[in-house]
């Protein structure tokens, strides 16, 4: 979500194995700011980024997460992406 507590659709949403350092995903969000992927168990850097429209600069926000098979759907937590 942006500060304004807004979506921010067709973001670009980055999936990076963290021991690997490989893209294993790429996607956007859709108009209401949401992705799926499919994941095998491992450790993950979500990286979903966007250009601002009034700056240009690109925006990016990072987030950490582990698949360990526990659960078949992981809901992330909302980030703020600020400009």
């Amino acid at each position: 979500i942006d500060e304004n507590k807004k979506s921010i659709f067709l973001a670009d949403v980055e999936v990076i194995d963290s021991v690997t350092k490989e893209q294993v995903y790429k996607t956007r969000t859709n108009g209401v700011g949401k992705w799926t992927a499919s994941l095998p168990i491992g450790k993950y850097s979500i990286i979903i980024s966007k250009r601002d429209p009034s700056t240009k600069d690109k925006l990016k926000l990072t987030q950490e997460i582990n698949i360990d098979g526990s659960s078949s759907t992981i809901e992330l937590p909302s980030m703020v992406m600020k400009r």
